[in-house]
């Protein structure tokens, strides 16, 4: 993931920016396989249909909405609440050392929700990259897996169901 971020040119580079992208999606997938193994197959099955609906509604709500710099403006404070919201309810859990289902499963909500929004801004980017700079399609493919593995998690936080 460094090296497909960091170097640029690494990215334009046919063979090995797939070859990179293969690694980086091969690992992610036994991590997300070893987590998911101590969870009951059917919450898994539950978190992935709804990760499928929430990325698909998302991804279809980011390409017919248009872009204007308002909306973008919106996006980005929305994204910056969130975050700060995120970061209070940690700080309290880490301070009170108090972590009950409710604040996991409030803390589980807020952070689908910041996910969501990084999930369209990144649909939005891949569109504007699309008509800016065309060989930039593995950064945009890897920013976009990266929010979908968030969401997962946040959606397994909240479903996952110990074995």
């Amino acid at each position: 993931m460094i090296a497909l971020i960091c170097v640029p040119r690494l990215r334009k580079i046919v063979p090995i920016n797939y070859l990179l992208l293969l690694i980086f999606t091969c690992t992610w997938g036994v991590t997300i396989a070893s987590l998911t193994f101590y969870l009951t197959v059917e919450s898994v099955c539950f978190s992935i249909a709804m990760l499928v609906l929430a990325v698909g509604s998302l991804s279809f709500a980011a390409l017919v909405t248009p872009i204007t710099p308002k909306l973008v403006m919106f996006l980005l404070a929305g994204l910056l609440i969130g975050v700060m919201i995120q970061l209070v309810i940690v700080i309290t859990m880490c301070i009170t050392g108090y972590l009950s289902t409710f604040y996991y499963i409030l803390y589980g909500l807020l952070g689908m929700g910041l996910s969501g929004i990084l999930i369209f801004i990144d649909v939005v980017k891949i569109q504007m990259m699309g008509k800016i700079a065309l060989d930039e399609y593995i950064l945009g493919a890897m920013m976009l897996y990266i929010d979908i593995i968030r969401l997962f998690l946040y959606i397994l936080m909240i479903f996952g169901g110990r074995k």
